[in-house]
């Protein structure tokens, strides 16, 4: 069983993407963007951006291609157009529509990195496993010491149950970003789930102090079937902050169940 929402809360695996788009509700921003775009085309290519591309890179119109003397978007334009409406697709939570325009900018424009760090994401958040896994080897053959990137692996590895590798990945991350804390977060949980308590009590209080890493392992001891020992670490972290409502929730919940 994994970490609970409460757990992961407190160690922070991932940030959002912080796009800069305009705040306009997303479907809006989608739409406009699509017709503004093709209105300044004369509507020659842009009108399916957000649908897979049949065949190759060119036409972006119909299928029977962009007539003669139409305009037709430069390729870097094209890969802009798409990457910004995904972004905004992104952030509003429209997962299908943001994949299909990624994987549509980087067919326009394949040095754009972003796209496979983005995708990884969202295949991993929408179950489709293989595929995120394999952006995430591929972003990574690109970029081999991006610390972020090597988090976000490491926490996908850690999801999928694969605790020795998830630690090496994450000890990786570490290597390359010392005070990460969100990564020092995801190796106390992969070091949590292998029984090494002692072990992820010390990565979790790098990544949000002792008494949060208390919590944390205490969490995660209850889930193992060790209340005794959960209780320890429950009742340490409310004494070092009383302010922290983990801890005593749990540990209210295992009183009701007695």
């Amino acid at each position: 069983m994994f970490p609970n929402r409460l757990t992961k809360s407190l160690v922070a695996a991932r940030p959002g993407l912080a796009a800069r788009v305009r705040a306009t509700p997303a479907l809006q921003v989608y739409r406009a963007a699509m017709f503004v775009v093709a209105v300044a085309l004369t509507m020659a290519v842009i009108a399916g951006c957000h649908t897979a591309i049949n065949g190759g890179l060119n036409p972006l119109g119909s299928e029977q291609g962009t007539a003669k003397g139409e305009s037709e978007l430069p390729l870097s334009d094209a890969a802009r157009a798409c990457l910004v409406t995904a972004q905004e697709m992104d952030q509003s939570g429209h997962d299908s529509e943001a994949i299909q325009l990624y994987e549509r900018a980087r067919q326009f424009n394949p040095k754009l990195s972003q796209c496979g760090r983005r995708l990884a994401l969202l295949y991993e958040r929408n179950g489709h496993f293989a595929e995120a896994r394999k952006e995430y080897e591929q972003a990574l053959k690109t970029h081999p010491k991006d610390a972020e990137l090597l988090n976000d692996y490491g926490y996908y590895q850690l999801q999928r149950g694969d605790l020795t590798e998830a630690e090496k990945t994450i000890r990786q991350s570490l290597d390359l970003k010392p005070k990460f804390k969100r990564a020092w977060g995801n190796l106390g949980l992969a070091l949590a789930y292998q029984g090494r308590y002692d072990d992820a009590y010390q990565a979790f209080e790098k990544a949000a102090g002792p008494a949060e890493a208390h919590s944390n392992v205490g969490v995660i001891l209850v889930q193992h079937g060790q209340p005794d020992a959960a209780r320890k670490h429950l009742q340490q972290a409310i004494t070092l902050n009383g302010e922290l409502e983990q801890p005593r929730r749990v540990l209210a919940w295992m009183d009701n169940k007695k």
